[in-house]
């Protein structure tokens, strides 16, 4: 990293505890993950929320179902640490949290790059049926006074100006960046800025009540109408057409039988 980019870093992180939100901003150089750094710090009780750690490599980064994820330069990383105090006072709505900060990242990069982004289900952003980011939500449980209290880690993996030329063959095929769709340069700093002010108002709004995020993610999602191929946590396999996702933010799964809401599960394939 250059002298200029180390400027730009530090004045971004001082940008946004400024802003008053944000607890405690970290950037690192190379980390192995910013969710697992973020377990270790909620665990030894050294990180007031909301914190937000971000990198610019990881040599583990992971997805959903332990998947690695591919974490080249110019593919802004992050995590975002809350705890229930930021979330809705009913508990039954915290795994919306995955949906929510979609919405705030898609509405980031729309504004940041003037493109429209496309959600698929239950995390992952999309552009012209590439994919730009994956969202990964861990719920983290840590001692306090001899109880068990919860935190939650939003990670998050953004492709701003990556250089597909060392990627492997399969994320080349399906993946994209931003910096491909945006008539002006794009920095890392701007991006995160902007997703920052994005969570923040999100989040707040979500904790009120309110529940545009449903409508906002609605409109963008990738696979309503068309047929898809899941994999259950249980090991069955469902085909059938999809038709959003209801206000607790699970997915509509039409079969020849019934309509399915599904909690968790895995796309295998989308036509």
């Amino acid at each position: 990293m250059d002298h200029w980019s180390g400027q730009r870093r530090e004045a971004a992180v001082e940008h946004l505890l400024d802003s008053g939100w944000l607890k405690h901003v970290q950037w690192l150089p190379t980390i192995d993950s910013t969710n697992s750094l973020a377990r270790q710090l909620l665990l030894s009780g050294q990180l007031e929320t909301p914190a937000l750690l971000v990198a610019d490599q990881q040599t583990a980064g992971r997805g959903r179902s332990l998947r690695q994820w591919w974490s080249p330069s110019g593919c802004l990383m992050l995590s975002l640490v809350l705890e229930p105090r930021h979330m809705p006072s009913d508990s039954s709505l915290w795994p919306q949290l995955s949906l929510v900060t979609g919405v705030a990242a898609a509405q980031a990069v729309e504004a940041e790059a003037g493109i429209s982004v496309q959600l698929k289900w239950p995390n992952d952003l999309y552009v012209r049926d590439r994919k730009l980011a994956g969202i990964l939500v861990e719920a983290i449980a840590r001692p306090s006074h001899s109880e068990s209290q919860v935190a939650f880690v939003v990670g998050l993996g953004l492709n701003v100006a990556v250089d597909w030329s060392q990627a492997p063959l399969e994320i080349k095929q399906r993946a994209c960046s931003l910096s491909q769709f945006s008539s002006t340069p794009l920095t890392l700093e701007s991006v995160l800025i902007r997703l920052v002010e994005q969570f923040e108002l999100h989040l707040r709004l979500w904790h009120a009540g309110q529940s545009q995020w449903w409508q906002q993610w609605s409109e963008r999602s990738l696979l309503t109408g068309r047929a898809v191929h899941l994999q259950m946590a249980n090991g069955q396999e469902l085909i059938g057409k999809c038709e959003g996702i209801d206000t607790s933010g699970c997915l509509l799964v039409y079969d020849a039988q019934q309509c399915h809401r599904i909690q968790s599960a895995d796309i295998v394939r989308w036509e």
